[in-house]
Parts: structure tokens; sequence; C-alpha cells
């Protein structure tokens, strides 16, 4: 199927090599801006962070959030990206934070290019059977409360 109006593909990242501690990472979401609060769910917003563990575990990254710049409630699902030569390449899902509710120390991503092949096998499969679907007036969508972000 094609892309809908108004949207193109992303790039993902070609490989791991920009993956490492210290990294430099974009991030998008809709979530909380204040975890303490419980405050400002519901604007897309855009943050820079780092890597703080490239090794956190063979499928995930551990980012840096201790300078008030990252992940919260309701971001979850959402891209993670590294800019490179003024383009956008997409290499993470936010997953988890590590604390509770307060947001403020690290948060987990789930590495995109460890699931890569097998994305791209399943995807291929889906498209054969004609599974995508994308509605032509989206409505919004409200969903349900957890304590993953």
């Amino acid at each position: 199927g094609a892309t809908p109006a108004g949207y193109r593909p992303v790039n993902i990242l070609p490989n791991l090599s920009s993956l490492k501690n210290g990294a430099a990472v974009v991030l998008a979401g809709y979530g909380m801006s204040d975890g303490v609060k419980k405050t400002g769910a519901g604007v897309l917003r855009q943050v820079m962070t780092t890597i703080s563990n490239a090794q956190f575990s063979q499928t995930e990254l551990q980012l840096e959030q201790r300078k008030g710049r990252g992940a919260c409630h309701g971001d979850s699902g959402g891209p993670a990206y590294i800019i490179s030569g003024g383009s956008y390449y997409l290499w993470g899902i936010t997953s988890r934070g590590d604390t509770k509710y307060q947001c403020n120390v690290f948060s987990v991503y789930t590495n995109l290019l460890a699931y890569y092949k097998w994305i791209q096998e399943n995807a291929q499969s889906l498209v054969a059977k004609n599974q995508f679907i994308f509605p032509q007036d989206p409505t919004e969508r409200v969903f349900g409360s957890g304590t993953y972000y």
C-alpha cells in the first residue's frame, strides 16, 4: 500500500556504529512533561539527550535523563533518532523507565536494529496479505494507562 498523504517513510539507521555511550539522540512523543506533577501529556515534543549505556542488554539501550530531558509516561512506542548530515535516522522505540513515576533518571529504549530482519520479513508478509489498512479519516484514540511509558 501507498504511504498516507502528508507522510513519508523514515530512514532507518544503517548500522550500530553510532549507538555508543555519550552519543546524542533525539526523542519524540506525546508523554508527560513533568513526571512528578504528572502533567503536560498530549503535546508532541522532541528533546535531545544522550546514550548512557549502549550495552544495557542485547536488545536495549539506556538513555540519560538526569538533566531534565527524556521520555516520560505516554511516550511509549515513540521514536528515537540519531541525526546525521541533517537527516533523522530511526534506531529506537520508547520502552520504559528505570523508576516508576519520576522520569528523571534513565529511560530504556528497544534497539530497532536488533529486530530489523524480523520486521522486514514480517512487514512484507503483512503487505502481501493486505493486512495494512489505513483509515481515510483517522479519529482520536484514547489508550489506557500503565506503569510503563
